[in-house]
């Protein structure tokens, strides 16, 4: 089980409907990126498989993921610290 960046909001909205933990953080050039940890093989193999989920969870997971980006963005903030992310 190990952790996986990904800068695309609908994926990881995806993996967290399916049980991943999601941190959103931002690079030092001030792109947004997505770390999944805490199930992302796991969920990344429910995606591929097709496994069936919600639309409405879906989407809600979707926006929250993009509504991370714009709050990341708006503040001019790092997600590192806001969210205990360490590298």
């Amino acid at each position: 089980m190990g952790c996986n960046f990904s800068d695309d909001a609908i994926q990881v909205g995806i993996q967290k409907v399916l049980g991943a933990k999601v941190i959103p953080f931002t690079d030092p050039g001030g792109k947004i990126w997505f770390r999944v940890e805490q199930g992302n093989d796991e969920t990344l193999a429910k995606l591929y498989d097709n496994q069936k989920i919600g639309a409405l969870d879906a989407l809600e997971a979707i926006k929250a993921m993009r509504q991370a980006i714009f709050a990341l963005k708006k503040s001019g903030g790092n997600g590192r610290t806001q969210n205990g992310y360490n590298r």
